[in-house]
């Protein structure tokens, strides 16, 4: 069990870190509106952490996941890209990699 928590990254958690990021974040939060929420609705796709040669050395590449969601704010509804990466049994890099607004129609 230890094991696999250090390989493997819980897109739930993402979730949860995405969100947390979003709703601390003074521009977002001014462009779409104060209370952010999300949905039950994400999609995630989960590379890497296969073995690989360095300098004649085995290792283990870095697990990533990527990850998409809809938000709603007071004023607009968006769509949430965010990528992560682990190394070491830590996610390092949690990166919001697009924000894209949209009127209130779509999600």
């Amino acid at each position: 069990m230890y094991i696999r928590t250090r390989l493997t990254i819980n897109p739930d958690k993402v979730y949860r870190m995405a969100m947390t990021k979003l709703n601390t974040s003074a521009g977002i939060l001014e462009v779409m509106g104060a209370p952010l929420s999300g949905t039950d609705l994400r999609a995630y796709i989960m590379s890497g952490g296969g073995l690989t040669v360095k300098k004649f050395k085995p290792s283990v590449r870095s697990r990533r996941c990527f990850l998409i969601f809809p938000i709603r704010g007071s004023e607009k509804k968006g769509l949430v890209s965010v990528e992560v990466k682990k190394k070491k049994g830590q996610v390092n890099q949690l990166t919001p990699v697009y924000v894209s607004e949209s009127p209130n129609k779509i999600c």
